[in-house]
């Protein structure tokens, strides 16, 4: 069999015939679990675009939820400003009828 320059390089590494179909093997190997890894990634299955929805629905319940709060929020401080502006009208008709309020 001639000597290529290949198998003259691995000689001079001191790697046998044996030591490069190791590392032929080795690399074809690597080479399939990458090719198997890249095709499994490439797919999505069912489950994964149900829980996707899933999650994309869990995200507009929880801005609906936020606008909700804003609106109570809102709601909130009305009545606290209509409570305030009716305590000050309690307040001046006791004054004018001369009761005395409890202390708050």
């Amino acid at each position: 069999m001639p000597e290529t320059a290949t198998s003259r390089f691995s000689n001079a590494l001191g790697m046998s015939s044996r030591g490069r179909s190791r590392r032929a093997a080795r690399s074809c190997s690597l080479c399939a679990l990458v090719i198997v890894w890249l095709a499994g990634a490439a797919c999505t299955p069912p489950g994964d675009m149900s829980t996707a929805q899933a999650l994309m629905d869990l995200g507009d319940a929880v801005t609906a939820l936020r606008e909700e709060t804003v609106l109570l929020q809102v709601q909130l401080d009305s009545m606290r400003t209509e409570i305030a502006r009716q305590d000050t009208v309690i307040a001046r008709l006791a004054d004018a009828s001369g009761v005395a309020l409890p202390p708050r």
